[in-house]
């Protein structure tokens, strides 16, 4: 496919184990995102697991906890400004996260075209959502940032945000305070809330991906399999699926290599 894309996208991958699949997901995005930048998020225990990949790494990296990765999206995003990175969208990408064919870079210019910010699942959550329950505990914390009384949420994985939403979070007044609550907080999954509800506070423009590719594709579980990924090439369906078992001889890994290389 020829590339028609005029914007770039950035995309951070936290990272925490399994170098040569680290490096397996580099030549991944290289491969079907041409047009792209990958940076990476040390969030591991071994502070040498991203030596000798040739792909930026976040100097401020450092171990993270499952359940609180607000951190490495803040310290990613004031290191890009920094080192003055020329790009026109933000996207995380976790490490077991792969993409099947080309085009999502041409999807994401177009979805774009009308919002600052993207996200799978991106709604008024229900009462029973974990993340949501454990908001609610702290919501005297949050409430100098944002509305607490009907928050959104969103799924972690691919959420999307244009240089424009990067520039103020990084500028943004209360910076100072907001760090100190994401790295005092007991919420769990505080990433799939702050940042669209800090976007929407400040003014930009939400919207959710698409639900055939989204919510079918980038979600929490099951894992994809083989049979999964075979039906959605025939159906011309989507570009990244997530999650991907972090397992060298995974059936569905090996065949996204199998097409990745056979191209």
């Amino acid at each position: 496919m020829k590339d028609t894309t005029k914007r770039k996208i950035c995309f951070a991958v936290l990272v925490h184990e399994n170098k040569e699949l680290i490096k397996q997901l580099i030549l991944n995005i290289n491969h079907y995102c041409p047009n792209s930048y990958v940076v990476l998020y040390n969030g591991g225990k071994n502070s040498n697991l991203c030596t000798d990949l040739n792909v930026p790494v976040c100097p401020t990296s450092k171990q993270l906890k499952y359940g609180n990765l607000a951190m490495y999206f803040v310290e990613t995003m004031e290191w890009l400004e920094e080192i003055e990175l020329e790009y026109d969208y933000f996207i995380n990408i976790d490490s077991d996260a792969l993409f099947f064919r080309k085009g999502f870079e041409e999807f994401i210019e177009e979805q774009m075209q009308d919002a600052d910010y993207m996200a799978v699942k991106l709604r008024i959550p229900d009462k029973n959502w974990t993340c949501g329950k454990s908001f609610i505990k702290e919501k005297d914390t949050w409430k100098p940032f944002f509305s607490v009384s009907s928050f959104l949420g969103v799924f972690n994985v691919g959420q999307v945000m244009s240089k424009a939403l990067v520039k103020e979070f990084v500028n943004y007044e209360k910076k100072v305070e907001l760090k100190t609550a994401l790295t005092e907080t007991t919420v769990f999954g505080i990433e799939e809330i702050v940042f669209v509800n800090l976007a929407n506070e400040l003014g930009f423009k939400l919207k959710n991906y698409p639900e055939e590719v989204g919510q079918r594709l980038i979600r929490f579980r099951p894992y994809f399999t083989k049979s999964e990924l075979i039906e959605c090439i025939q159906l011309n369906e989507g570009w990244l699926v997530h999650p991907v078992k972090r397992k060298l001889n995974d059936p569905a890994r090996n065949y996204i290599y199998d097409l990745q290389y056979g191209e």
